[in-house]
């Protein structure tokens, strides 16, 4: 063999075993998650809906059933899991990190079929540092499944030898992912319309058949109930023939206010915990060759494309979150649908980037940086708050007229003095001007470097701005799992930090038995099976999870009530309401005569509820189960059942 197929084999093996160590880094960490991030209401709503779905309990979209707020296989796919390996959060769980190994081989292939072995190591390693979208993969909600869909979506559709069966698979996944959420509706046509440029008529013709036919043939399934979810998605004027299926016109319970500064800290959140992806994505915009500077027809088309889809993904999902009022701070989970393109996009325009950048596209470049670290910074102000006050706390020597004087005084005294700054303006923008002043340090080193190299005239010249993209994207992704970015997002902890119960009016009468999640679950939910029999009727005012309901023996539900609050309407007419997949206090004070058993935690056990929860006539309080989180006594499911007179 002979030195140059050596060392290329060397570099192969090394490439491999670095991209090997990344699925290690990547698998140990949502194994910790999976068994320590609280349950959320969506992964609750999920499991939950989609158990009855698969069960036959209830049909998707059908009338006073639950509400089927996305595309019915978000819903359908956990189902099915939980039917094949038994009801409950472990068997979701790990699902989730199963997936989340599926997104890591489908990257791997991808970018080693377009940069080769060493750059699909290093996007393995973009998302094992990214604790963020770990955290989100490990959940069991739709968005580790769509990732996983589109990754290997793009596996099938891009590169120059793809075959007719790979773009036909690349459609009917695309096809697949719309049914899953549909919120992936654009997917589809941006696909169908890249593939007719890159691989011809026919191909996107037979891509378009693919996806189409998986489109039609869910949509048939549930016909013409799902026109309900179309409701939200196409103007009224426009499609007067939806308005049987739009839902009443009511004041909903669930209607949050946040104000300007709130949309700005979650907006820049999305840069936050996708920092890498991001960069490399505006990095690429930023530097976008000239036509003919592009190597290949092949990378030019297949970097309009990610942009495209990146772009438009993007803004449909800023729009839902950022724009109106539902879920102002979703912005950053919605982004972990499709964050990765990010990454392939600056992949593919990485051989077409030329070492010597215009004056002006460094410029921009170097605005971006100081755009981006403070905006971040100024995003991560609650988390570094009591850093910061005990920074501008500290004592410093005394100064004045640039000379030292005897003694010390607070640093924000010293601040206050010199500049005229009041303590609240300084607590205020403290870790602000630090996410400045860090990309100002990047910047100047970035400049040192390339003045470093300059005086060394046997080296390549090269511009600062080849310097400062790479001394930020190693800086991303080196601060990807600490509290600055990625590890800031804390929506699913449930007290990593925690190590006893949270002091509560309610505290458990029994110990947790484990600070994994998934145990403490399992504990609630069979204790809850215990105590109900078999096809009880169940009233549900417990956790915003609807985990422990898993873990009934074949409970009869409200279904409407397994979104808690989300679906609660304060008018409208009762029956419309129910119709929908809603619900009001009247309907709840109906049901709650009608329920055998009422399970509830403290933050709902008050008002009308709590009076007729303690007459004694009504119902008895058996046993309580043991906190759901581990971390949060508060967390406890109070059962009642009905007396039999």
């Amino acid at each position: 063999m002979s030195l140059k197929k050596l060392l290329f084999s060397h570099n192969i093996l090394l490439s491999r075993l670095a991209a090997l160590a990344g699925v290690i880094v990547y698998t140990l960490q949502s194994w910790y998650f999976v068994h320590h991030l609280d349950s959320v209401l969506d992964e609750g709503a999920y499991l939950t809906k989609g158990l009855l779905f698969i069960r036959g309990v209830y049909t998707p979209f059908q009338d006073y059933g639950p509400l089927t707020n996305h595309t019915p296989l978000g819903f359908l796919i956990p189902g099915v899991i939980q039917v094949l390996f038994g009801p409950g959060l472990r068997p979701a769980r790990y699902f989730a990190l199963l997936v989340g190994l599926l997104i890591l081989l489908g990257l791997w292939v991808l970018v080693r079929r377009l940069r080769g072995e060493g750059w699909a190591a290093f996007a393995i390693w973009a998302l094992a540092l990214n604790v963020a979208v770990i955290k989100m993969y490990s959940v069991a909600t739709s968005q580790v499944l769509i990732a996983c869909m589109l990754v290997w979506m793009l596996v099938c559709v891009l590169g120059d030898d793809r075959k007719p069966w790979q773009v036909a698979l690349g459609g009917a996944l695309a096809g697949v992912a719309m049914m899953t959420r549909i919120n992936l509706a654009a997917v589809l046509p941006i696909l169908v319309l890249y593939i007719w440029w890159q691989y011809g008529r026919t191909p996107a013709i037979l891509s378009a058949l693919s996806g189409g036919l998986v489109v039609l043939i869910g949509h048939l399934a549930y016909w013409p109930d799902i026109l309900k979810l179309w409701t939200y998605w196409l103007p009224d004027a426009l499609t007067p023939f939806l308005d049987p299926w739009r839902e009443p016109e009511a004041v909903r319970y669930w209607n949050p206010t946040t104000d300007f500064n709130g949309r700005v800290i979650s907006f820049f959140y999305g840069f936050r915990y996708h920092f890498v992806v991001w960069w490399g994505a505006l990095t690429a915009w930023i530097l976008w060759p000239r036509r003919n500077a592009w190597k290949t027809d092949t990378d030019f088309r297949a970097a309009v494309f990610l942009s495209v889809l990146f772009i438009v993904l993007g803004a449909m999902h800023a729009a839902a979150s950022l724009g109106l009022s539902y879920c102002i701070f979703c912005h950053s989970i919605y982004l972990s649908f499709f964050d990765f393109i990010g990454i392939l996009l600056f992949l593919v325009l990485l051989p077409s980037l030329t070492r010597q950048i215009h004056p002006i596209r460094q410029v921009l470049l170097a605005a971006l940086l100081l755009f981006l670290t403070t905006g971040i910074a100024y995003s991560a102000f609650s988390d570094f708050k009591n850093w910061g006050e005990e920074i501008l706390k500290e004592n410093v020597p005394r100064v004045a007229n640039f000379r030292i004087l005897p003694g010390t005084v607070k640093l924000w005294v010293l601040l206050e003095n010199r500049f005229g700054w009041p303590y609240e303006t300084q607590w205020r923008n403290f870790i602000p001007t630090l996410g400045l002043a860090l990309g100002l340090g990047i910047l100047l080193l970035a400049l040192l470097i390339a003045l470093v190299r300059r005086l060394r005239k046997t080296q390549p010249q090269i511009s600062p701005a080849v310097y400062v993209i790479s001394l930020t994207l190693i800086a991303g992704m080196l601060l990807g799992p600490t509290k600055m970015l990625g590890d800031g997002f804390d929506t699913y902890d449930c007290g990593q930090t925690e190590t006893e119960l949270t002091p509560a009016e309610d505290a458990a009468p029994l110990t947790p038995p484990s600070l994994d999640v998934i145990q403490s679950y399992e504990a609630a939910g069979h204790h809850l099976a215990d105590l109900i029999p078999v096809g009880s009727k169940v009233y549900w005012r417990g956790t915003l999870s609807a985990v422990p309901l898993l873990y009934l023996d074949d409970p009869h539900l409200f279904p409407t009530q397994i979104n808690q609050d989300y679906t609660l309407y304060l008018t409208g007419d009762d029956n419309e309401l129910a119709r929908f997949s809603f619900w009001s206090n009247t309907l709840a004070q109906q049901w709650v005569t009608e329920a055998d058993y009422v399970l509830v935690s403290k933050r709902y056990f008050k008002d009308w509820l709590a009076e007729i929860l303690s007459d004694p006539t009504q119902f008895e309080e058996l046993t309580p189960t043991a906190p759901v989180a581990p971390c949060d006594a508060r967390s406890v499911i109070h059962v009642f059942a009905r007396v039999d007179k």
